[in-house]
């Protein structure tokens, strides 16, 4: 359990650099033309952008776009933005902005997952376990010991009492 919460500890504090979402307003990324949308995020934190129309259709792409989607059904962006049914390695966060004329689009941000990540992850993790699976070995010995010592002391001295009585 420590092991655990030392790689989340870790992972988040140092290596991950995955944006806190909450703090992230998809009116302040959104501008049109869509040339001007602020890329800021997408320099520090990778991934794209996408807009999409109301049929579903991928108007505008900012970044360097990962995927070959280019028209969402009805459910398959639904789909895609639930993690649980998302069977691709992309995270999906969605804004929903409305362009000059009144008509609504979807802002898309894409984020990749990246294996390296995962690997990182469960590198810190076999090695924090490692480490304290060797702590508390080294403890567990150390009492064991000091368990075991004591009737062994008493059988020495009873020995050394019963060579006593031979003499």
């Amino acid at each position: 359990m420590i092991a655990l919460l030392g790689t989340d500890l870790l992972m988040n504090n140092y290596f991950d650099k995955t944006p806190d979402l909450t703090q992230v307003d998809g009116s302040k990324i959104y501008q049109y033309p869509f040339e001007k949308m602020d890329s800021r995020l997408l320099d520090e934190y990778v991934g794209w952008f996408e807009i999409v129309d109301e049929s579903g259709t991928v108007i505008y792409v900012k970044g360097n776009k990962e995927d070959n989607i280019m028209t969402y059904s009805a459910g398959m962006l639904y789909a895609k933005v639930d993690i649980q049914r998302n069977d691709d390695l992309i995270f999906y966060h969605v804004y929903q902005v409305q362009g000059p004329e009144g008509e609504n689009y979807v802002l898309l941000w894409k984020i990749p997952q990246r294996l390296e990540n995962l690997s990182l992850a469960l590198g810190i993790f076999i090695a924090l376990f490692a480490v304290l699976l060797f702590i508390a070995l080294y403890f567990y010995t150390r009492y064991t010991v000091l368990q075991m010592k004591k009737p062994l002391r008493q059988i020495v001295e009873g020995i050394k009492e019963m060579e006593g009585f031979k003499k």
